[in-house]
């Protein structure tokens, strides 16, 4: 656990150049496109970015074309979390924490999986599979968050997320 703790507050610090990137400066420069393509748009970009490293071998040493799909997927769904979560706090910190976080627990699966695993695949949170549950996280903030609501751009304040669920 106190490893964890340590990725975890290193991770957020080290990914906080990357956040201010993606979810400070990308993000709200795509706003305009409204909050779901800028977000979608951002996350894509985001899994592209990682193929060249990918392309050596990081991430996904055995199945490198299939790991940059899987970094796509994985990137575009968990975006949509941090990208709401900038959005809604209008800082990146949540974003840099929980990139950090996902980072983190995607070293777990291997830790308990039996054999070599195939990680494009599973079982860690940047597999194909393991990225399921970020699927239904991300389809439920585009569909039913009011971050979202009305594709506006700009941050989402308390009073205007309030206001969006109230009508």
């Amino acid at each position: 656990m106190p490893a964890t703790l340590v990725s975890l507050a290193g991770g957020a610090v080290i990914l906080l150049g990357e956040e201010l990137g993606w979810r400070a400066y990308l993000l709200p420069k795509l706003s305009p496109l409204g909050h779901r393509r800028a977000t979608v748009l951002t996350g894509v970009l985001w899994g592209i970015w990682h193929w060249p490293f990918i392309s050596l071998g990081v991430n996904y040493p055995d199945a490198p074309w299939l790991g940059m799909a899987a970094m796509a997927w994985v990137t575009t769904l968990y975006g949509v979390f941090l990208a709401w979560a900038t959005y809604r706090t209008g800082s990146v910190w949540p974003a840099a924490v929980g990139h950090a976080a996902f980072n983190t627990s995607s070293r777990w699966g291997p830790m308990v999986a039996e054999g070599a695993p195939n990680f494009a695949i599973g079982p860690t949170t940047g597999g194909l599979l393991g990225a399921v549950g970020w699927l239904v996280v991300a389809g439920w903030l585009l569909a039913r968050s009011p971050v979202f609501a009305g594709d506006t751009a700009g941050p989402v304040t308390d009073c205007e997320a309030a206001e969006t669920t109230s009508r």
